[in-house]
């Protein structure tokens, strides 16, 4: 551990020395070369976390990771003999006396990578939301990402049999436990229309064959597979040991199925009305009707079809019940549980943290620019006087929130991607909280009269239900509170559609404003005061804005506990930094 701790160190300081380099450098420099240096830091987190794990496997599998992630920074912005050569030598050197067969690999792969072209567009997102460290001729096979060992082991055997079902990963899963106490599992949906179309046709021609095959009198291609499916599902839902299963196993035989189909002995309606018999003796009262209607359809094959669909409900609605009883149990787990999966991450170099500290590292200056201009003289006296640690987190938050650029999974912090698309969703909440803040400030302004509160729920549900950007019907609705006829119509229009762009110096004004109270939420835990919102043009949107702020409260103290020795030292390597390196 102390032989590699300076690799680590003096790792650190190239790729922060490259950095401020990047930051001096015009934008054209700032697309491939930018990459290559996220993914030099995801490797050099990797390593970090695989110290702390003591994994000494894992340690040189990272440290010949974060070597060729040097050479491919080095090889795309032409560093020959530079510091980034030097370092490279030390990594190089280090694995030479700990694992001399690689080197070959290693001289291979930098080889490799010298001869591909330098790419001059923007790389091809990739598969999943933090890029990997390249392993090239070290990594034979992929690793394993559903297969981590976490702690605790208990969490994980809850979890099981949910993730495929579902489409989620554990993490996902726990994570919105804990987020949404009305979280449910629902069938996973095909992703876009041309998957949804295969799936039926899929499905009916499977279906279309079933019943062919019956019609023909040869129910022993299809039938002992079905039933022993069938059979399958409800045994899944009910406990593992009970009478039931033993019920279940010998009224459905499958051994006996296949004789009597091959003699043409086999009873299927008989069998199905059991089934359903079953069905009812175990569904949900809510779901009595839709199987005792199983029973009137015509075909043999449609009450097969049903039953399994049913079947496949049946199995969600104990899924959603167990994981409502697992909900007390997570809550004073889910921290550790979720801290451990992402160190796991970070160490097998699955996720990184390049993207999370440059979001940090925004904020923190700032921050700190923004008391330095607050007090200027004091700030000169106190040069120690760093904004805090909190006051950091909040301003980063916000500012994703308050921001014009959509928030996206391949821009989003690491640390965020389980939020993204809540995060995502609060962000749209808070561009129409502060439209329609800016629109009823509009109005005011034209002398408008009349019901606000009303008018302030009509804009709501214009923004909240229009795809696309809805000018005229906004400006209708505007235009019957304005009585002043010396205010032209093409005149409301014109504002409503420049306060729409969200460039407007209102919306920029309120957008600000709106952040403050996020902030102060944030920080105290408590909503500003009305009278505060009503000063700040902001009084007639206090519930849509107190009922977000609520939940971005939970959202944010959770994450703040989970990845908090993450964040603490990525703000603490920034104020650092600026210590050593003030600006002038």
């Amino acid at each position: 551990m102390e032989s590699i701790q300076p690799i680590l160190t003096a790792s650190k300081e190239l790729l922060h020395n490259l950095e401020l380099w990047f930051d001096s450098q015009p934008p054209q420099v700032q697309s491939i070369a930018r990459m290559a240096l996220e993914e030099c830091w995801n490797s050099y987190y990797a390593l970090s976390e695989s110290i702390k794990s003591q994994d000494i496997e894992q340690q040189r599998e990272n440290v010949a990771a974060l070597y060729l992630d040097i050479a491919r920074l080095k090889a795309t912005l032409g560093l020959e003999g530079s510091e980034a050569a030097q370092q490279q030598q030390v990594l190089r050197s280090w694995m030479e006396s700990r694992e001399p067969d690689a080197i070959p690999h290693l001289t291979q792969a930098e080889q490799v990578l010298k001869t591909l072209p330098i790419q001059s567009s923007h790389p091809p997102i990739p598969p999943s939301p933090t890029p990997r460290p390249e392993r090239l001729a070290l990594q034979q096979t992929p690793p394993d990402e559903e297969h981590v060992h976490v702690s605790p082991e208990q969490l994980s055997r809850l979890l099981t049999g949910y993730a495929p079902a579902s489409g989620r990963s554990h993490e996902q899963i726990a994570h919105e436990i804990i987020m949404d106490p009305e979280f449910k599992l629902y069938k996973r949906e095909p992703d876009t229309d041309l998957e949804s179309r295969v799936r039926t046709i899929a499905t009916k021609a499977f279906f279309d064959r079933v019943a062919e095959e019956l019609d023909n009198g040869h129910s022993e291609k299809s039938i002992p597979s079905l039933m022993n499916d069938i059979r399958t599902r409800l045994v899944a839902l009910v406990r593992e040991g009970s009478p039931w299963v033993e019920r279940i196993k010998e009224a459905i035989d499958i051994e006996l199925i296949e004789q009597e189909t091959k003699k043409g002995a086999f009873d299927l309606e008989k069998t199905l009305d059991m089934i359903v018999d079953f069905m009812l003796q175990m569904c949900a009262p809510a779901r009595d009707e839709a199987i005792q209607a199983i029973r009137s359809l015509p075909r043999s094959v449609d009450k097969i079809r049903a039953i399994l669909e049913t079947l496949e409900d049946m199995l969600f609605d104990l899924m959603n019940f167990r994981l409502r009883a697992l909900r007390p149990a997570l809550i004073p787990m889910a921290v550790s549980y979720e801290r451990a999966r992402f160190a796991e991450a970070l160490s097998h170099g699955q996720a990184g943290l390049a993207k999370t500290r440059s979001w940090l590292q925004k904020a923190y200056r700032r921050v700190n620019e923004a008391n330095k201009q607050r007090v200027p003289a004091e700030a000169a006296k106190r040069p120690q006087a760093f904004p805090s640690k909190d006051m950091v987190f909040e301003e980063a938050f916000v500012s994703l929130l308050t921001s014009t650029d959509p928030l996206i999974r391949i821009t989003c912090p690491e640390t965020l991607l389980l939020d993204v698309d809540r995060l995502a969703d609060y962000q749209q909440h808070v561009h129409r909280i502060t439209t329609v803040a800016a629109l009823l400030m509009l109005t005011r302004n034209f002398g408008g009269t009349g019901d606000l509160t009303k008018l302030t729920n009509t804009l709501s549900v214009i923004l909240e239900d229009s795809a696309t950007v809805p000018i005229d019907h906004l400006t209708v609705e505007i235009g019957q509170h304005i009585k002043n006829p010396s205010v032209p119509h093409t005149m409301v229009r014109s504002m409503v559609e420049k306060t729409l762009t969200h460039n407007d110096m209102v919306y920029t004004l309120l957008a600000r404003r709106v952040g403050s109270v996020l902030r102060h939420h944030l920080h105290t835990g408590q909503l500003v005061e009305q009278d505060t919102l009503v000063s700040s043009g902001l009084g007639y949107v206090r519930q849509p804005l107190k009922d977000l702020s609520q939940r971005l409260y939970v959202l944010v103290h959770h994450n703040r506990q989970v990845y908090q020795p993450w964040y603490d030292t990525i703000i603490q390597d920034e104020q650092e930094g600026i210590h050593v390196n003030p600006t002038p």
